[in-house]
């Protein structure tokens, strides 16, 4: 499971490691999420990272390196968050997806210029966002 991927101890228990750092850290945890094939597989990953506070590590690392990172850094944060947006019980966001919305829709506004991937994809995770949770159309 999660616990046991080189990254946890790296994203969940260290300090914010730089851009750089967290983009082969995430590239894990996608990796994590999208290898099952099988849809109840896809679902419980999905959970266990969210349970262990995989949206709060990534909402800190957007706020941290979002304004200069690396669009690749930004569009895998926004995958992992999209895809657990989607796949996890709205219960287990514990009131936090709304956080994550307003978090992802300010990062375009703190890019200049801000590519049109970045941007589509912050759109789309905050549509995702919003489908799902009252508070996060709020």
């Amino acid at each position: 499971g999660l616990c046991r991927l080189p990254a946890f101890r790296k994203l969940f228990w260290a300090p914010l490691p730089s851009a750089d750092v967290a983009a082969k850290h995430i590239w894990e945890l996608e990796e994590f999420l999208g290898a099952p094939t099988q849809h109840e597989r896809r679902l419980a990953a999905n959970a266990e990272l969210l349970v262990h506070g995989g949206a709060a590590v990534l909402v800190a690392i957007l706020a941290a390196h979002g304004a200069a990172a690396d669009d690749t850094l930004l569009l895998q944060v926004f995958w992992v968050l999209h895809s657990l947006a989607l796949s996890t019980a709205l219960e287990r966001w514990v009131g936090t997806m709304d956080d994550v919305a307003r978090v992802v829709l300010g990062v375009p506004g703190r890019r200049a210029p801000c590519a049109a991937a970045v941007l589509a994809s912050a759109l789309s995770l905050a549509a995702a966002c919003c489908s799902r949770c009252a508070r996060s159309r709020e």
